[in-house]
């Protein structure tokens, strides 16, 4: 035992000071009960139900971007397809989404929207609750995608080079006899 006393203590001091000087970020969720479906939406900056149709994930911010198709909205949002952020999993409180699955989403935010496993954000099949205390929601505003028929003026263009080098050729041709 005497041997091996001063490996302990060497390896205690090793991993001490790896622990103190090299610490690695942890994250950890802890939630509060979130308020009614009223209260959140009062509380909130956005809520919508959608559709999920890109998830992509930044390793840098630990965070994941959500794209989703507006289905209907209850409060700040009007645009048929809208980003939020969460956290990259449940314990930085980010919320699970799935591409192709359909949410209730109460988002926060200043500047950009996010939202976190403690909102009550729920898949809209389990929503039935918060569906019933908000109500019908209004369709997002479509935008319509005005599309400015100019025609294609590449054709035109030769057919305008070809009738001016005929009539170039023909003044040309006409000069020479």
């Amino acid at each position: 035992m005497k041997k091996l006393l001063p490996w302990m203590i060497s390896f205690l001091i090793i991993m001490s000071f790896i622990l103190v000087f090299f610490p690695k970020s942890i994250y950890a969720c802890s939630c509060i009960e979130p308020g009614t479906p009223s209260e959140e939406l009062n509380n909130s900056k956005a809520v919508f139900t959608g559709k999920v149709l890109e998830i992509t994930e930044d390793e840098t911010n630990y965070e994941k971007e959500v794209v989703f198709e507006v289905l209907s909205t209850y409060k700040g949002v009007t645009e048929p397809q809208v980003t939020l952020y969460t956290g990259m999993n449940s314990a930085a409180c980010g919320f699970n989404f799935t591409v192709g699955e359909e949410y209730l989403v109460y988002a926060t935010g200043d500047g950009r929207l996010q939202t976190t496993l403690c909102s009550r954000t729920a898949e809209l099949a389990a929503a039935n609750e918060d569906l019933k205390e908000l109500g019908k929601g209004e369709e997002p505003e479509k935008e319509v995608e005005v599309k400015e028929d100019s025609g294609n003026p590449f054709p035109f263009s030769i057919v305008l080079v070809i009738v001016g080098l005929v009539v170039i050729g023909a003044v040309i041709f006409s000069r020479k006899r």
